[in-house]
């Protein structure tokens, strides 16, 4: 091989690793809310469902409850 053989070698061993350097950095920017919002989606799961279970344990039934606010017709929306 000669040194330009080596010199070309290098640059992309080089070139690569910025490649993948500004993709890991890409990728953090771009996961970092998402990460956020299935955190804030989890939680509010899990707050469904301890909602769900303490209304039942009061005798409630929290789903048919909430059907029936979502049933009944919102004045201040009509036009």
């Amino acid at each position: 091989m000669q040194a330009l053989d080596y010199f070309q070698l290098a640059l992309i061993v080089i070139g690569s690793a910025v490649a993948v350097f500004l993709i890991y950095k890409i990728l953090k920017i771009i996961l970092t809310p998402l990460r956020i919002l299935v955190r804030f989606l989890l939680a509010l799961a899990a707050f469904a469902a301890l909602a769900y279970f303490v209304a039942q344990y009061f005798g409630y039934d929290l789903l048919a409850i909430v059907l029936g606010l979502l049933d009944q017709p919102n004045e201040t929306l009509s036009v």
